[in-house]
């Protein structure tokens, strides 16, 4: 499994700047680390992951929000679909709920909302339940060769 010095390493030789928040507690999910760091669940990143026949990517949502795969085929010139979690870990080296919101494995594209694309920084799980990160967005455009778009539908709520 990967870990966070994995995602400093990656980001350091990108030369992204980035900033580790240690939390005072585990967190259960992704909206408790949120809420645990005060941040705005709109620039919170989810990280899903989507494989297709020749193309692997990590697919950036804001929290709350989860991955429209049509859209997100569309955008990305192929069909995709959300791998399974123990693909999803398999392929990022990352427990599935806790991949953070930076790709370090160079073969997987970067795909990241429009609305999620227009905070200046987000916030994501670097990797575990205790640990987040924060990276500038332009940063992460310009280094990953992101591509945005519009790749999101609310998350239906059982409640």
């Amino acid at each position: 499994m990967r870990s966070s010095v994995d995602i400093h390493t990656h980001l350091v030789e990108l030369g992204v700047p980035h900033e580790f928040f240690r939390l005072a507690r585990l967190a259960r999910t992704p909206a408790d680390m949120a809420a645990e760091l005060s941040v705005d669940p709109r620039s919170f990143a989810i990280a899903h992951v989507l494989t297709g026949r020749i193309t692997l990517s990590v697919a950036l949502t804001s929290l709350g929000e989860t991955v429209d795969e049509e859209a997100a085929s569309n955008a990305m010139g192929g069909r995709l679909q959300r791998a399974t979690p123990a693909i999803a870990s398999l392929i990022t080296g990352f427990p599935a709920h806790w991949v953070p919101p930076v790709a370090v494995e160079p073969d997987l594209a970067t795909l990241i909302d429009s609305s999620l694309a227009e905070h200046p920084v987000v916030y994501g799980s670097a990797g575990e339940s205790g640990l987040a990160i924060a990276v500038r967005v332009d940063s992460l455009l310009r280094e990953t060769k992101a591509v945005v778009a519009s790749i999101t539908r609310p998350v239906v709520s059982m409640v």
